[in-house]
């Protein structure tokens, strides 16, 4: 039987099938396998004569284990290669088992009666997808249906029922932990805590997809091989053995040296400390085992998006540094607004305040779903089950870039929470390659950015002409844009637009970095669109770039902010010319979502009109003035379209005005006071001094 499996050399395991081998057996014995190490080592009893046809294996870790056991027969009309296949499939605890002639196919549970189990999809109908085997097929589509389906049931099978894919939403497990963090004394700033708290995130999620197992001494690295140990080894263990394997799969950026984890706030030094860990640890696994809860395999891409205000709300570092995170479902709108599944492969997205990376994921996700295929892919598919990943590479149809402000570890948080954001969005393929973490590693290292040692962030650098779609919500701040623009100074950089605060600077350098024809989507609070001192910046835009629209957004559409903001919609010019149509203006009073602390689903969403009537605007503008009747198709009592002649650069554009009260009051807009607080007025004042001194100094 050694020779058998020499001359099928398998002596080493099987062909790679995503993370799993595929055995090809033939006249192999159960005990010639167990002797080679490919099946647990134990008594098969009676089976160990047996030679099944095939099987599916996972050996990442020290145990191997049988996902699968496969029959081939002739004539499925006989119940020969269900009994085999079933018995054989119990003898070895395996998942499941298939019974196939290559052109129908039985799909079963293992039985020690040897009796038919099948087994059924999501909606109660009988698996009959034809399974073939991956060594012997030359039908890749086919064959990657075959393995998702094999993917899917190792992953998600109930008895005998392929569960239905449910995203587990932890926020409550995110509160709790956040208070047992805070509670292990020596106090960390909140972006410690969340820190941490990702860090855990990261490592029951990357344990729960099978890429930790086992180290490269064979020393277990898993979720539950951590969970086992006592409170006072668990956090030293998880120190010792666990972080540096996370850190070599996702080696760090060469560029700015920050990659899934980092910052962790716990210290195995510390007594009280390893208890505390344990504890979390418990608690991870008790929300797995909760109706509610749920493998880490799928996770609500909003979760993570929304976890960054949970830990941050309230914190003075965030209301100092004007990181004010957007919202997922305005996020989308914007995305959805933007036509991205319409760009054309080589296309290039930015966002150059990226924050935890929200506008290029939900843009890369948005292409996948409408386009039916993925955004990023595997370069090479010659993976085995211990070569690694080497000389593979993911890419993209197109190029997405996102860049922040780097310096701390506080301050560096950002774009790791984007990084880890990148491995949740790509869960799917990182599922079917475990061995791609480097080329995962590599793709959102050159997809997101800091800079470091510079005040100035992603301002530092101008990158003239070289996107076609910017999507961005920059940070607002006045006091401080002044040494700000010294900085910029300093730097021989050329920010000479005038928008009085460092929201002025941003939009200044989206244009400048946009190619003639591209075009962006920006937040920006209401300062931009009525102050005076930005009236030279509103001239400088509209002599530069189409105003193709303005869209109002509620008061307190970003968590704890009270500031009245806009999305402003812009097309670059090609050549200099005067605009000529109309602007598109839109009142949003809902958008999905309480604006409340809970931000809780609501009912009233005004975001699928607004997208849907954009569409349609961006697609007949070109013909409004020749067939007025095709304006018909954009009615709504919050779409306005008005002249650009109401858009000079010394008046409002705060497109709000253009309804009246009795309007308002039909779209349910309630009254938005216009007050300022105490940091808001002195921040005017500031803004307009520097406005003042630079008139003086002209003059």
């Amino acid at each position: 039987m050694a020779e058998e499996l020499k001359q099928r050399r398998l002596e080493d395991g099987g062909a790679a099938y995503a993370h799993f081998e595929y055995l090809n057996i033939g006249a192999t014995t159960l005990k010639a396998l167990k002797i080679a190490g490919l099946i647990p080592n134990r008594d098969y009893e009676a089976f160990e004569s047996r030679k099944p046809d095939a099987l599916i294996l996972d050996r990442r870790a020290r145990i191997p284990r049988v996902v699968a056991v496969i029959e081939f027969k002739d004539d499925l009309s006989k119940d020969d290669g269900v009994v085999q296949a079933s018995s054989v499939g119990a003898a070895l605890n395996a998942k499941f088992c298939v019974s196939s002639d290559n052109s129908s196919s039985i799909w079963f549970l293992p039985s020690d009666l040897g009796e038919l189990i099948p087994l059924k999809n999501e909606d109660g109908s009988q698996i009959r997808h034809v399974f073939r085997s991956p060594v012997a097929t030359d039908a890749a589509q086919e064959d990657q249906k075959q393995l998702e389906l094999v993917l899917n049931l190792d992953e998600r099978l109930e008895g005998d029922t392929l569960l239905e894919v449910r995203s587990l939403n932890p926020s409550a497990l995110a509160r709790s932990v956040w208070q047992d963090i805070y509670s292990a004394g020596n106090t960390p700033s909140p972006q410690r805590a969340l820190s941490t708290f990702v860090e855990i995130f990261m490592f029951k999620y990357l344990s729960d997809l099978g890429i930790l197992t086992i180290d490269e001494n064979e020393t277990e690295i898993s979720f539950e091989a951590v969970l086992k140990k006592t409170p006072q080894n668990c956090l030293r263990y998880y120190q010792a053995n666990v972080r540096k394997v996370i850190q070599s799969k996702f080696p760090a950026s060469a560029v700015d040296g920050t990659t899934l984890i980092n910052g962790f706030a716990l210290n195995h030094e510390n007594r009280d400390h390893n208890h505390v860990f344990k504890k979390i640890l418990k608690k991870f696994k008790e929300y797995e085992v909760s109706p509610e809860g749920g493998k880490f395999t799928h996770i609500d891409k909003e979760f993570k998006s929304r976890l960054f205000e949970d830990f941050l709300k309230g914190s003075v570092g965030q209301r100092s540094l004007g990181q004010f995170f957007t919202p997922r479902r305005v996020m989308k709108a914007i995305v959805d607004m933007a036509d991205v599944e319409g760009l054309p492969s080589g296309a290039r997205i930015c966002d150059p305040a990226c924050g935890v990376g929200g506008f290029p994921l939900e843009a890369a996700s948005r292409r996948a779903s409408r386009l039916k295929r993925p955004e990023f892919h595997l370069e090479s598919h010659s993976l085995s089950g211990a070569a690694g990943d080497e000389g593979l590479s993911i890419s993209s149809d197109v190029s997405y870039f996102g860049f922040d402000k780097g310096g701390g570890v506080d301050e560096n948080l950002t774009i790791i929470l984007a990084k880890a954001n990148f491995v949740v969005y790509q869960s799917d393929l990182l599922g079917r390659h475990p061995n791609a973490t480097s080329a995962i590693a590599a793709a959102f290292n050159r997809v997101f950015s800091l800079y470091r040692d510079t005040s100035l962030g992603s301002l530092s650098e101008i990158r003239s002409d070289t996107y076609d779609l910017i999507l961005s919500n920059p940070p607002y701040l006045n006091s401080g844009a002044g040494s700000i623009r010294e900085a910029a100074k300093r730097a021989n950089l050329k920010y000479n637009a005038g928008g009085s605060g460092l929201e002025g600077l941003f939009l200044e350098k989206i244009v400048r970095e946009l190619k003639p024809g591209g075009r962006a989507f920006v937040i920006l609070p209401d300062g931009v669109f009525i102050r005076s001192a930005d009236a030279r910046l509103r001239r400088w835009l509209r002599e530069r770039c189409f105003i193709d629209g303005i869209i109002s957004l509620p008061v307190k559409t970003f968590y704890s902010v009270k500031k009245k903001t806009y999305i402003l919609c812009l097309t670059k010019k090609v050549e200099p010319e005067e605009q000529k149509g109309p602007v598109f203006a839109y009142m949003v009073t809902h958008f999905g979502e309480t604006l409340d602390s809970l931000r809780l689903p609501t009912v009233t969403d005004d975001m699928p009109e607004l997208v849907r009537l954009y569409r349609a605007f961006i697609s007949i503008r070109s013909r409004l003035s020749e067939d007025p009747d095709a304006i018909g198709i954009l009615s709504s009592p919050r779409l306005k379209l008005l002249p650009i002649s109401d858009f000079s650069a010394g008046g409002s554009w705060a497109v709000d005005r253009a309804w009246s009260k009795g309007e308002k009051a039909e779209i349910g807009l309630e009254f938005e006071p216009s007050s300022l607080t105490e940091e808001e007025f002195v921040d005017s004042l500031r803004a307009a001094h520097d406005e003042l001194a630079k008139l003086i100094a002209e003059l």
